[in-house]
């Protein structure tokens, strides 16, 4: 069964930067780091809980395979799961220290 993908689409896509890099962290959370270098942490347990489409990044080997689309518009895993770049921007957050991590040796460990 093929569904349909879920595009969030709001404001000015045009004043956000472009997606760099996308991290899967613990906790459904992903680390996306934008063009301009702003770093936002977005709890993909908010998208799960209305839009149960997302239900499957419940599963750890799915919501690890997130990285950034061909264009830097948004994030997604697969063909059917998707999220914009606004949507990022406008509801994730400034990354937390509340686990002892350090941005830059996440990022650094990340790489690849």
């Amino acid at each position: 069964m093929i569904l349909p993908m879920v595009y969030i689409i709001q404001g000015d896509n045009m004043s956000v930067p472009k997606i760099k890099k996308v991290i899967s962290m613990n906790n459904l959370i992903v680390l996306v780091i934008f063009e301009n270098d702003v770093a936002k942490e977005y709890d993909m347990k908010i998208m799960i809980s209305k839009h149960p489409i997302f239900k499957d990044l419940e599963k750890e080997s799915l919501f690890k395979l997130v990285k950034v689309d061909a264009n830097g518009l948004g994030i997604e895993w697969n063909e059917y799961l998707d999220l914009s770049r606004y949507e990022i921007w406008e509801n994730g957050v400034s990354p937390s220290k509340a686990d002892g991590n350090d941005l830059t040796n996440c990022v650094a460990e990340n790489e690849e």
